[in-house]
C-alpha cells in the first residue's frame, strides 16, 4: 500500500526526495521536510572551493546564508572540523529542519540562527561568506518543471524580481561580512546570470571570478578584497 501511495504521487510530480523525505549531499544524508528545498549535487561544488581556499590548521570561520536543509553548513562542518559555522535563514522550518540535520550528525560546530540577511547584520567577519542564494528571475519561475514549481519553496527559488537581489546586497555589504584575507562563495544560475553577478561585484571593486561546474557551466562566484 506504501509502494502504491508512493508511486501515485511521483506520478503526480512530485520529487523522490520529498517522498521519502531524505536525500543526500556530499556523501551525507540529510533529512528533508515538506517545505524544505531539496540540495542539487550541483551545490556540492561550492564545498569544494571552500575545501581548497581554507587553511585546514586554522579554526575557520563561515557563515552559510539560506541554509535551508543545513546541508552545506553540515559538509563543512564535516570536512573542516576545526571551522566554526554559523547557518542562517529566514525559515523557522527550515531552521528546524537544518539542526535535526546537524544533531543526527553529532556535530557541534554549527550555530543556526533566524536571520534575514537583507534586513540584519551579523555581528562578526567572518573567514568564509558562503551561500545558494534565490536566483532566478520571477519571469522565469513559470517555465520551471512541476517537480520543482510546486515542491521546492518560493523563498528558495527566487527574489521576486531579477534574480540578482542577493549578490548586489552581498557586494556592498561585502567588507561588512567578509575579514579582509576571507572570501565570499556563492552559487550561480543558468545563461548570463552568472556573468551579470560578476559585473556587480566588479563594481563594487571587488575581486571576483567564475568558476564551471562538473558539466561546463559557470556555477559558482568566488569574491575576495583586492
Amino acid at each position: 500500500k506504501t509502494f502504491k501511495k508512493w508511486i501515485q504521487r511521483r506520478v503526480n510530480c512530485e520529487p523522490v526526495q520529498k517522498i521519502t523525505g531524505k536525500t543526500e549531499f556530499y556523501g551525507l544524508p540529510i533529512h528533508l521536510g515538506s517545505e524544505i528545498f531539496i540540495p542539487r549535487p550541483e551545490t556540492e561544488q561550492l564545498v569544494d572551493e571552500v575545501k581548497t581556499l581554507a587553511l585546514k590548521e586554522k579554526s575557520n570561520s563561515i557563515l552559510d546564508i539560506g541554509t535551508g536543509s543545513g546541508c552545506i553548513a553540515i559538509a563543512l562542518a564535516t570536512e573542516l572540523e576545526n571551522s566554526e559555522i554559523t547557518a542562517i535563514d529566514i525559515s523557522t522550518e527550515a531552521l528546524k529542519t537544518a539542526k535535526k540535520n546537524g544533531d543526527y550528525h553529532g556535530l557541534t560546530n554549527i550555530y543556526f540562527q533566524r536571520m534575514d540577511i537583507l534586513t540584519e547584520t551579523p555581528k562578526h567577519h567572518y573567514d568564509f561568506v558562503i551561500s545558494n542564494p534565490p536566483y532566478i528571475p520571477k519571469k522565469e519561475m513559470r517555465f520551471l518543471m512541476p517537480e520543482v514549481v510546486e515542491h521546492d519553496p518560493d523563498l528558495a527559488l527566487t527574489d521576486n524580481s531579477d534574480g540578482l537581489t542577493f549578490y548586489r546586497h552581498l557586494a556592498e555589504h561585502f567588507h561588512t561580512l567578509v575579514h579582509p584575507s576571507g572570501y565570499m562563495v556563492l552559487e550561480t544560475g543558468n545563461g548570463d546570470h552568472p556573468f551579470k553577478a560578476l559585473e556587480i561585484f566588479y563594481k563594487y571593486g571587488l575581486n571576483a571570478e567564475l568558476k564551471k561546474d562538473y558539466s561546463g557551466n559557470h556555477r559558482v562566484l568566488i569574491a575576495n578584497s583586492k
